[in-house]
């Protein structure tokens, strides 16, 4: 019977495996998962059940994450186990968000920041009230978005945490973004460049330049947008940032196309559709969409209808 030191250990190696071999790690950790519903000990099937959880949200699995969870959960409340069913909240939470169960992600978050304080757990309660900001601005609640996001940002500057705060300010930039304040959504993003680039983050440093990019986009600035565009596209063909660099190509085509340059455009959604992958449903709706509306103001109706099937196809 494994013991949760073993139990850990046992994990560290099938997350070495994993990358090779997902299939075989999975049927792994089913048996695993087996073993674990056999422990007589509560308190061992409760704390196996929540590292079982925590792996699988680090390799993406993230519907059995939520089950291990719920069931590690039901365990620690018999128990009362306070700290432990915190835990179990708050990683509920990341799964539901993962799967795109707003409601029930922000639950999970909600009673993770209620129940712990800033003293008991100050990790949790900040990381939940920053979950709960990117909840609330995308049901579209901006005012609850903001409260916990300028929560969090306080936190994590108190902790000094650089990383989380210009994780902060993006998000708070984005929220700015969702509700017209162009200026500050703005002045919020370059907050998070300037840290990124401290900090050597290239992968956050993209994801902000997108995010300016959309706002200079939607605040009809279209050579900033591109501008924008274009330094995350040119850090994401380096760092081979594959989905970051889909993003860059799909929104300079979209900028070009609000510019009536068709042929700009044309060339940039023809890119990024080459290096899409099958499983990219999402944006390949989106760029196949995109194609046939420059191809329709090219008046190549074939090709429009070729493309908007395709999209409407991935959509449903």
């Amino acid at each position: 019977m494994l013991t949760g030191s073993d139990f850990l250990s046992n994990l560290q190696v099938l997350k070495e495996e994993y990358d090779k071999s997902p299939k075989e790690v999975m049927s792994k950790l089913e048996l695993i998962s087996n073993q674990i519903s056999k422990m007589k000990e509560p308190e061992l099937r409760a704390e196996n059940l929540l590292n079982l959880g925590k792996f699988l949200l680090e390799i993406a699995q993230n519907k059995e994450a939520y089950n291990s969870l719920q069931l590690s959960l039901k365990l620690y409340e018999k128990q009362s186990n306070n700290s432990k069913i915190i835990y179990c909240y708050y990683f509920i939470g990341v799964s539901s968000l993962r799967l795109n169960i707003f409601d029930e992600a922000r639950k999970y978050f909600l009673l993770a920041y209620n129940t712990t304080t800033e003293v008991s757990n100050n990790t949790i309660y900040y990381n939940s009230a920053i979950h709960i900001g990117r909840i609330n601005n995308e049901l579209g609640h901006y005012d609850a978005a903001l409260k916990y996001l300028f929560i969090a940002l306080k936190g994590y500057k108190e902790n000094n945490n650089k990383e989380n705060i210009a994780g902060a300010y993006s998000n708070i930039g984005i929220s700015y973004n969702d509700i017209g304040f162009y200026d500050k959504s703005i002045e919020y993003h370059l907050k998070a460049v300037e840290l990124c680039i401290k900090l050597k983050k290239d992968n956050m440093l993209v994801s902000v330049y997108i995010n300016l990019g959309s706002t200079y986009q939607n605040s009809g600035n279209y050579d900033s947008a591109l501008d924008y565009y274009y330094k995350g596209l040119e850090i994401s063909k380096e760092k081979h940032f594959l989905s970051k660099e889909i993003f860059c190509l799909n929104n300079i085509g979209e900028v070009y196309s609000l510019q009536q340059k068709t042929d700009y455009a044309l060339k940039y959604f023809l890119e990024a559709y080459e290096i899409l992958s099958v499983d990219d449903k999402y944006p390949m709706a989106s760029i196949m969409f995109n194609l046939s509306q420059v191809y329709f103001v090219k008046e190549q109706f074939e090709m429009v209808f070729k493309y908007l099937n395709k999209a409407i196809e991935l959509a449903e």
